[in-house]
């Protein structure tokens, strides 16, 4: 039984900063490409890090704004998806907290649900 919570990074990078903060805070990471939607259903969060335009498209098509962070230079890029946001300048001191309030968030909200 998996007790850590199962996060999926969705980015091209080959090796992903953003992976290895998360698992160096001890979440359960599967990174996958964009075109991939394997794992997707599972996670308790989404942490989207991809290009601008890329990004869009990919919003377009996989609008889970409840449990999902976006790295993007600014909120208004995601043109109404009440997605979290994190810059990409703030990664490195805001990731984990932004992550583990999705987490919580969404543990909290199935606690309620059951």
């Amino acid at each position: 039984m998996q007790m850590e919570p199962h996060i999926v990074v969705v980015t091209r990078q080959p090796v992903s900063r953003v992976a290895a903060l998360l698992r160096e805070a001890g979440y359960f990471v599967t990174k996958i490409a964009p075109e991939q939607a394997s794992g997707i259903a599972t996670a308790e969060a989404l942490v989207v890090d991809l290009r601008l335009f890329e990004l869009m498209q990919w919003l377009g098509e996989n609008n889970d704004a409840g449990r999902m962070l976006v790295i993007a230079p600014s909120a208004t890029v995601l043109k109404g998806i009440p997605a979290s946001t994190i810059r990409p300048n703030d990664v490195e001191e805001g990731l984990i907290t932004a992550v583990d309030r999705i987490v919580a968030n969404g543990r909290t909200a199935a606690l309620r649900a059951s």
